[in-house]
């Protein structure tokens, strides 16, 4: 203990030598006044700020960020006197989240925002009140999800694109984002995919959260992922919409040909090419569904549910040789699509029954599943990256205070500063050269006693949890 408590005293007293320096930089920026434009309202800003930090508490880097605020002792006494000399922990934490600290990242950042925002309302026509509602929803987002504000402004833009309102953008944001946290797609390819499956399906804004499961179920129990199946529907969608046929069954559909090696864009032009010669029957595909006993509608003429008729179909086949197999499903999807229709064939029943259930029980399943991808460390770190974002939109924004004002005021002060820098006879170079010659001597303290060091401070560390942090 004795040697370690020598190594931290020398670690003191080689922070000591920058000392003289930064104080002399102290005292020449204590006379100077930062001069705020909007005096009365200055303190109500600084509280604003303030208390939005303060609601980052219980994240994971809340205590990494108090780590070097609130460490007491030797320890904590000499890493004061380097006052931010060293990249402190909760700096290097909110890199690993892609945090941009700096004023250029936050103009930037809100500079996007706005843009993309601007554009939402020109494409949606929403008033003054929608549209103010809309950005406060793409910053709540940004604030509650892994994705910024900036991705939910594109978002909102797919949607305004195919028409949703105001109405419908803010209560189908929500199953959006977990399809795309669930699948670890892009945010904005995602909403492109839903709005316009949704719009071939016949289906409207308001499915767009049980749209959202259906792709999830699908998307993880079978081999395919979200981007292809929107591929898929790029081709099959407005023909299933059009013949009444479901979300869920032409989801069970791709997920057994995607199972069969048949995914995106084959698998939607098998589709459309089976479910074309299926309602309008060529001679060879006619004869097909003579062969098998098929019939499409139920006995009120009333066309049959897309997994009815695949179930047909492979009750059928079951009658047939492996020879004979092959060409009725040639005959009935005609030889470009006649993979994909063996796909579904060849499936087993088990697979068939298993991708089915996954389906139809796949109530809050994109929910379920983004919740469980996001915990880890990279989850924690982009939620971190998230609130942040959220955070300086806000700022930028002047939700919580003036932000200009403040930059103004602290650009007086630096004015005020580099007059005083000759009156204190204090200059950048002799403070640098304080601290650089402090790190030098710290550095090597800490090399040459560093084993003892280290294990001293992990003990007081250990020992002292919550009193130092």
């Amino acid at each position: 203990m004795s040697t370690a408590t020598s190594s931290v005293k020398g670690v003191q007293q080689a922070a000591q030598s920058a000392t003289s320096s930064i104080t002399k930089l102290k005292q020449a920026g204590s006379n100077v006044s930062v001069n705020i434009k909007a005096k009365n309202n200055a303190s109500s800003t600084i509280s604003q700020v303030q208390s939005q930090l303060n609601g980052f508490k219980g994240k994971v880097y809340t205590a990494t960020v108090a780590v070097k605020q609130k460490m007491t002792g030797a320890v904590g006494a000499a890493s004061n006197k380097l006052n931010g000399a060293l990249l402190g922990a909760g700096a290097q934490m909110a890199a690993m989240g892609g945090i941009g600290f700096g004023i250029f990242d936050a103009v930037k950042g809100y500079a996007d925002f706005e843009e993309e925002m601007s554009a939402v309302k020109a494409i949606s026509g929403a008033t003054a009140d929608e549209f103010q509602r809309l950005n406060e929803k793409a910053i709540q987002m940004g604030a509650d999800t892994k994705f910024s504000a900036l991705e939910s402004a594109q978002a909102f833009k797919y949607m305004g694109m195919a028409g949703w309102k105001t109405e419908d953008m803010i209560g189908g944001i929500a199953g959006i984002m977990n399809l795309a946290a669930a699948s670890g797609e892009d945010l904005a390819m995602t909403s492109d995919i839903v709005t316009d499956s949704l719009s071939a399906f016949g289906l409207q804004a308001r499915d767009s959260a049980m749209f959202a499961d259906v792709l999830a179920a699908a998307a993880t129990n079978s081999n395919t992922n979200v981007a292809m199946m929107g591929q898929t529907f790029k081709y099959a969608a407005p023909v299933a919409g059009a013949l009444g046929f479901s979300i869920q069954d032409t989801a069970l559909a791709v997920g057994l040909m995607a199972n069969q090696g048949i995914k995106a864009s084959e698998a939607g032009t098998s589709l459309r090419s089976m479910m074309t010669r299926l309602v309008k029957p060529t001679k060879e595909s006619g004869q097909a569904m003579d062969i098998l006993g098929l019939s499409i509608t139920d006995s009120n003429g009333k066309m049959k549910p897309f997994r009815d008729i695949i179930a047909d179909i492979r009750e059928g086949m079951k009658k047939l040789t492996p020879e004979s197999k092959a060409a009725v499903a040639g005959m009935l999807a005609g030889q470009e699509a006649m993979s994909g229709l063996l796909a579904l064939v060849n499936s087993s029943d088990g697979d068939f029954d298993k991708l089915a259930e996954a389906i139809d029980n796949s109530n809050g399943a994109a929910e379920r599943m983004a919740k469980i991808r996001m915990d880890n460390l990279k989850g924690d770190l982009e939620q971190l990256s998230g609130d942040w974002d959220s955070f300086t939109t806000k700022l930028m924004s002047g939700s919580i205070g003036g932000f200009r004002d403040i930059v103004q005021g602290i650009d007086n002060w630096f004015v005020g500063l580099t007059e005083n820098f000759e009156t204190n006879g204090v200059t950048i170079r002799s403070v640098l050269d304080g601290i650089t010659s402090a790190i030098k001597e710290l550095v090597g303290q800490t090399l040459k006693d560093g084993r003892s060091s280290f294990y001293f401070i992990c003990s007081c560390i250990s020992s002292n949890r919550h009193r130092c942090f």
